[in-house]
């Protein structure tokens, strides 16, 4: 179930989801209710204060989605294939708030975000989680064919039972550009480095790739039919670095991904 709703310049969509899976009512398997519910506002604070030349690019579009969902297993315990403790039942609860600013060719947003993880497991209840995320973005067109994009997070991540706090830092950037009708070049750089309150358990992780495409045919708005042409090629790179009490050595993983394609359309 759906809504949307346009209130002038506000706009609200409203959504509803209940989901149930088990190949048959059989009591060796489990059975997972899930339901969802979510609500997505956006105001452009703008539209409200129009000037004479129209809405202040200094007024900013502020958005907020409430995101809710309850999933609860039911099994026949007496078949001895499951516990209490395997059996699924949870609501969690994410509400998030972004205002973005648009002026010229320039974009800067903010975005705070808070979730909650009720379990309610008969023997784990107490095993909460709760999760405060802060994000900026920046972002440019210097070109009308080139966009530059760049976001700078941090997400604080508590969990009652067993008590710890994990703390992960992230910065990724993007940049595409069409230099050429044909040709587009794009690249992508991610960075997280998350680490618990005790400094014991540590996670590092960057991942890099560069892609070329090329369109090997042009088309028009005219034509009706014919045949559209890609290709493309891609380098890509990830690592990751791991400490844990359980592992007296640092962990680490690299690998190196190049890959190409062509695609065929046919209008």
């Amino acid at each position: 179930l759906e809504i949307n709703t346009i209130l002038g310049p506000a706009a609200i969509q409203l959504g509803a989801q209940t989901q149930r899976d088990n190949l048959d009512k059989l009591a060796a398997l489990l059975t997972t209710r899930s339901h969802r519910q979510n609500a997505t506002a956006t105001l452009p604070v703008g539209a409200l204060f129009p000037g004479k030349e129209g809405p202040s690019p200094f007024l900013p579009q502020i958005v907020y989605t409430l995101q809710r969902a309850e999933q609860k297993g039911s099994v026949n315990l007496e078949t001895g294939e499951f516990t209490e403790t395997f059996v699924p039942n949870q609501v969690s609860t994410t509400h998030a708030a972004t205002v973005d600013w648009t002026v010229g060719v320039f974009r800067l947003g903010y975005r705070l975000t808070v979730g909650v993880i009720d379990n309610r497991q008969d023997e784990r209840a107490a095993a909460d989680s709760n999760v405060t995320g802060h994000a900026i973005q920046a972002g440019a067109n210097p070109l009308p064919t080139m966009q530059l994009a760049a976001e700078v997070g941090t997400e604080r991540q508590r969990n009652d039972d067993p008590f710890t706090v994990l703390t992960t830092n992230r910065v990724a950037a993007q940049a595409t550009w069409g230099f050429t009708t044909l040709t587009t070049l794009a690249a992508n750089l991610n960075l997280t480095d998350g680490e618990d309150d005790t400094g014991q358990t540590r996670n590092t992780a960057l991942a890099a790739d560069a892609s070329l495409t090329f369109r090997l045919s042009k088309t028009t708005k005219d034509q009706k039919h014919g045949v559209s042409a890609q290709a493309f090629l891609r380098y890509g790179f990830t690592e990751s670095k791991s400490r844990s009490p359980f592992s007296p050595d640092e962990v680490v993983r690299k690998q190196w991904i190049l890959s190409s394609g062509l695609t065929l359309s046919l209008f």
